[in-house]
């Protein structure tokens, strides 16, 4: 449930990001994809529902929150001077 707050973040930065008819984010998100998808699978496999849930976590709040904020502020600086 957390991360379903958490997630909200990153969807309205894609938004505002998506608007402006650049993408900057396909890499982040081809990242994201890979090693959200390598810790679901071994958390999950070891610790069943709860390790995948908590991979999911660590993935978005670690890899894909920071990521997409950089990438927001970088592109609004150049964007908008």
């Amino acid at each position: 449930l957390f991360t379903a707050i958490i997630i909200q973040i990153p969807n309205c930065i894609s938004n505002y990001l998506y608007s402006h008819k650049e993408n900057p984010l396909v890499a982040l998100h081809v990242g994201f994809g890979f090693v959200n998808g390598l810790l679901v699978w071994l958390y999950g496999s070891l610790y069943g529902p709860t390790g995948a849930a908590f991979s999911y976590l660590a993935a978005t709040g670690l890899v894909l929150l920071p990521g997409e904020i950089y990438i927001f502020n970088r592109c609004r600086r150049i964007w908008h001077k």
